[in-house]
């Protein structure tokens, strides 16, 4: 403890991961909020245990830093826990959490869920993302995207779709239904 408090600083330079999951059980959101965010820096697997709690708390500022260290790992338990946060009741942590899902990989699901999110942004980054995966299905959602009210969208769902027409992997069928979609 500091003087006016818990000294995060430097139970994040000593990489007390223990120290910081504990001051998670604070009454006080900031300082709730602090631990999150200095979990969310520090990274690496000893701070899992304390960014998977963080998830859970009623602070929404908690559970977005929870998510932003969270995207920086690369284990099983880290993807699951941000898949679960796609549903977070706040608008900000649903959105960092489809971010991070976005960047980590080509899962279809998620981008599914995105393309329609209500981020022109995240939408924009969904249609380029689905522009480099090989499944035919990633058509199919990006063909609506067409008709995106974002003219980035738009550009990049267009992109995406004329890309897809330069690659020789798709069927003759998909290749037709690129065409009339791209037909003004």
């Amino acid at each position: 403890m500091g003087l006016f408090g818990p000294n995060i600083e430097k139970l994040k330079a000593n990489q007390d991961a223990a120290g910081l999951t504990k001051l998670l059980e604070s009454k006080k959101p900031d300082v709730r909020k602090d631990a999150a965010e200095a979990l969310s820096q520090m990274g690496g697997s000893s701070a899992l245990a304390g960014l998977l709690t963080a998830l859970r708390d009623p602070d929404a500022r908690v559970r977005f830093y929870a998510v932003v260290g969270l995207a920086k790992m690369k284990q099983q338990e880290s993807e699951e826990a941000l898949k679960a946060a796609v549903s977070d009741t706040d608008w900000e942590v649903r959105k960092e959490a489809l971010t991070a899902l976005i960047k980590s990989g080509q899962n279809l699901n998620v981008l599914r869920q995105a393309i329609a999110f209500n981020s022109g942004e995240l939408r924009e980054l969904a249609a380029v993302r689905l522009g480099e995966i090989e499944d035919p299905e990633a058509i199919e959602i990006l063909i609506p995207a067409l008709k995106d009210e974002e003219e980035l969208v738009r550009l990049r769902a267009t992109n995406a779709l004329k890309k897809k027409l330069g690659n020789s992997k798709i069927s003759p069928e998909a290749a037709a239904r690129i065409q009339e979609a791209l037909k003004p």
